[in-house]
């Protein structure tokens, strides 16, 4: 890949580091812009920063993003029929367990 290399590393699992807002006082992530021979010279070189990397990531994401669309009226079209208005069926089905 060409470009400017950017690396964002969450202090918490992948899925801690999704699903926690914004705001939880224990979140931290790291940034680095360069490229590092290995991990560790990474970690010493990132900067760290409080909070969640999705602070982070959503001016990066608005700055790439184009123009907002307006939502479609209706969902499918011609060729795609919805299955079911939203949420669908399937949130109403028991788990076996």
């Amino acid at each position: 890949m060409s470009g400017k290399t950017r690396f964002v590393l969450s202090t918490s699992g992948h899925i801690a580091a999704v699903i926690h807002p914004p705001g939880n006082p224990k979140s931290t992530y790291r940034i680095g812009d360069e490229s590092c021979p290995t991990p560790e010279e990474w970690l010493r070189s990132a900067q760290r920063h409080k909070g969640t990397w999705w602070q982070d990531w959503a001016p990066w994401l608005a700055e790439r993003a184009g123009e907002k669309a307006k939502a479609p009226v209706r969902l499918g079209n011609s060729r795609y029929t919805p299955l079911d208005p939203a949420p669908g069926t399937f949130v109403f089905k028991q788990s076996r367990g």
